[in-house]
């Protein structure tokens, strides 16, 4: 967290690759919700850690919605009181209010299977005369008489909440159903379903009756895994290393196998995921993909690549000399001319896609996005900036910084060299710190020094 010169710019990283780190993210949105209250522009940075699992109905989510609120209330001295900030949470999602809400004691049974919230919805729908579980008012009653009884949040709870997904999700997932009787049995005041599964929570009157009714334990849970692997000789019967265990050993023999062939380690996998009823390694990391080609026990490790891009674009003469704006690095910039482009002649993005695409080996910019093609014609850089990205990140890349030169004799772009910083770390959801942008000229030599157009070259590093 830090102010900005400019404007507000949010930026998330997140560990798991499948969230989105752009405005559909919660965290994302709840930052964009509270900064208007502060008047004042600030660079926010948010590191998400995922570690709840998805199809569990544990609000995820809305959780990371509620640590950023509170994060930023904290940072700004409690800038939005206790009722704006929970208005701010409802608009957010329903149940990040819940997450700023008085603490309850909450046993959680992790989630044995997962239960997708689709097929949660359609069961639910498929149910004839279905009637309502809670009663929101009568739930809101219980809260509000909490001074006039002696019983706690948890034991109001209890008495208010019911889950619709139960009637549906109970019956069509065994095990899930199992894990809701293990929590009932133990002496939770209320067992419930976490949103549409499939972890369940139990609701304890405080900490001790937790401990005391052995809520907290855990179940001791054992996999198993086996490998196996053909032998395949080497060239003349020469020396050879095999792994086994993570550990190289000297063989007169390759391994057949799309990876390392690593039978110690496989059989591992296997039985870790067994542990957990979550498949096999074959489900996780399928054996044809050549992604997996080769890849020994360090293929989380990931290698640096460079990618090049470099754009030049042709002036054009306005009406009369008259003033105009030119995009660059996706900032307008006041000019004196047009750009000769089918898009928008952005040639700081557009060297920019050539250096991502080069990153991973996937062609240039015309390949993706045919130069003839009049679907083009006045696009947006941008939108092949975002294709781009995408690429990369499909090919298991992560962008660490990026490097973009503008050469132009005119217009002046140093006064927008910050802006275009910003725009750029907003739209790669980069660090601003790891965006570079520098400008300079020929020294009025060649078509660029004789001011008959402009060019920028990039250079982005990129772990795959």
């Amino acid at each position: 967290m830090k102010p900005a010169s400019e404007r507000t710019s949010i930026i998330i990283t997140c560990n798991d690759s499948h969230l989105p780190v752009d405005n559909r993210n919660l965290a994302y949105r709840a930052a964009d919700a509270y900064l208007p209250y502060i008047n004042k522009p600030f660079h926010v940075k948010i590191d998400l850690y995922k570690h709840i699992p998805t199809e569990a109905g544990l609000g995820g989510g809305s959780s990371d919605a509620t640590a950023v609120l509170r994060a930023l209330n904290t940072y700004f001295n409690q800038a939005v009181d206790r009722s704006a900030l929970t208005l701010m949470a409802a608009r957010l999602s329903s149940d990040v209010p819940l997450f700023l809400a008085e603490k309850t004691v909450r046993v959680i049974v992790p989630p044995v299977t997962g239960v997708s919230t689709a097929r949660a919805y359609a069961l639910l729908d498929a149910m004839p005369n279905r009637q309502p579980g809670t009663s929101t008012e009568r739930l809101l009653s219980h809260l509000r008489h909490k001074k006039q009884t002696s019983m706690n949040v948890s034991e109001l709870l209890a008495m208010g909440l019911s889950n619709d997904f139960e009637s549906v999700v109970l019956v069509a997932y065994p095990d899930v159903a199992r894990a809701y009787e293990m929590i009932v049995s133990a002496g939770a005041l209320r067992a419930l379903l976490c949103g549409s599964g499939s972890a369940i929570f139990g609701l304890a009157r405080d900490l001790q009756h937790a401990n005391d009714h052995n809520m907290t334990s855990k179940q001791t849970r054992v996999g198993m895994g086996l490998d196996a692997h053909r032998f395949l000789p080497t060239q003349n019967g020469s020396s050879n290393k095999i792994m086994l265990c993570g550990v190289e050993v000297p063989a007169t023999f390759d391994i057949e196998a799309n990876s390392d062939g690593d039978v110690g380690l496989h059989a591992l996998v296997d039985a870790l995921l067994g542990s957990v009823a979550a498949g096999d390694i074959g489900m996780h990391f399928a054996p044809d993909d050549k992604q997996w080609a080769g890849a020994n026990r360090n293929m989380t490790s990931k290698q640096t690549r460079v990618g090049m891009g470099l754009d030049a674009h042709r002036f054009l003469p306005t009406q009369n000399g008259s003033s105009n704006k030119i995009m660059l690095c996706g900032v307008e910039v006041p000019s004196t001319f047009n750009i000769e482009a089918n898009s928008d002649g952005d040639v700081g993005l557009h060297a920019l896609v050539d250096a991502l695409l080069g990153s991973v080996a996937a062609g240039d910019i015309g390949m993706h996005f045919d130069p003839n093609d009049k679907q083009w014609a006045g696009a947006k850089s941008s939108i092949f900036l975002k294709h781009a990205l995408m690429i990369v990140h499909e090919k298991g890349g992560e962008l660490v910084n990026i490097d973009i030169t503008i050469i132009a004799e005119k217009p002046c772009i140093t006064p927008y060299r910050q802006i275009m910083r910003e725009k750029l770390s907003e739209l790669l959801a980069l660090d601003i710190e790891r965006v570079s942008v520098k400008v300079t000229t020929t020294e009025k030599m060649g078509f660029i020094g004789r001011e008959e157009g402009i060019a920028a070259q990039a250079i982005v590093s990129v772990l795959v």
